[in-house]
Parts: structure tokens; sequence; C-alpha cells
């Protein structure tokens, strides 16, 4: 008698260990999921594919306007952009509804990690965005990049890209 009541005893507890490692595993995928639904990686997935359109814009020389299927934007800087040297990037919306704006350099020719940036607007009764960033430096002695600018006006989305040199 004493056997089997150990035995019930045991089995209890073990079943009642395994139902709360189960419930703890269950609830902490499920706070892992959230986060990642929230992400911006997720929503991405939902944005339709829009091909990035390449433009001129001789950003290395302080100043360039974009046309863009919303209106021109002129994009700016202080100073030419150098690795491990961060720097500011000036977004000027116009009349474009740009409700949301991010940058990204990648590597023209090889990988050189993510080195994207969001836009802060400003000033909303000018459509004024302003973004910091930096770029790693290469072991080679100039660097071509390829800089892509996201703008999104509610649940459109449009992408521009163009070429860089860096020493």
């Amino acid at each position: 008698m004493i056997n089997n009541t150990l035995v019930a005893t045991f089995m209890y507890k073990t079943t009642t260990v395994k139902v709360l490692q189960l419930a703890f595993t269950s609830a902490l995928l499920l706070v892992f999921l959230l986060l990642w639904l929230k992400s911006e990686q997720l929503i991405a997935l939902f944005i339709p594919k829009i091909e990035s359109i390449e433009v001129s814009c001789p950003l290395q020389q302080r100043s360039c306007v974009i046309e863009t299927k919303q209106g021109p934007i002129q994009l700016s800087i202080s100073s030419p952009i150098e690795s491990l040297t961060p720097f500011n990037i000036k977004l000027d919306g116009g009349s474009s509804p740009i409700t949301r704006a991010k940058i990204r350099f990648e590597g023209f020719n090889d990988y050189m990690g993510i080195n994207q940036f969001s836009f802060k607007q400003t000033s909303a009764a000018n459509n004024l965005w302003n973004s910091r960033g930096s770029i790693p430096i290469c072991t080679s002695m100039t660097k071509t990049w390829k800089v892509i600018i996201s703008l999104y006006q509610g649940d459109q989305y449009s992408s521009y890209w163009f070429k860089i040199q860096t020493l």
C-alpha cells in the first residue's frame, strides 16, 4: 500500500512538473512570437515588394534632389560621408506626404553589414526629416556604396537607390 501511494505521488509530481515546463515553454514562445510580430521585419513581409528605382544623386557633393512618384525630395549632408565618422542626413519631403522614411547603406560589390537608419521628423509643417548614422570601414582605399531611400506614405511604399563613393 505504501509503495502504491509513493508511486502515485511521484507520478503526480512528475506530471505536474512536465505540465508546468510545457506551460512555461509555451508562454515563452508566445512572448517571442508576439515580439516578432511587432517587429518591422515581419511588417516588411506584408508590404508588397516594389522594385527599388535607380536615381542620380551626387550626395557626396552635399545635396541632391530625387524625383519620386509623390514629388521631388531633397537629401543633404553637412560634410562628406566617411567611414567610422558619424554623419547627419537631412531629408526635405517638400509636398510629398511622407509618414516614415529610412536610409540604408549596402556595400555595392560586397556585404558590409546592416547599416540602416530611420529618419525622424523634425518639422511636420515643413516635412523635414533628419537621420544620424555611420558606416563601417573597408579594407580597400575607396568603397562604393549602394544607398537606398525607403519612403512610406501610409500603407504605400517606394524605394530609390543611388551609388556613392567613400574614401
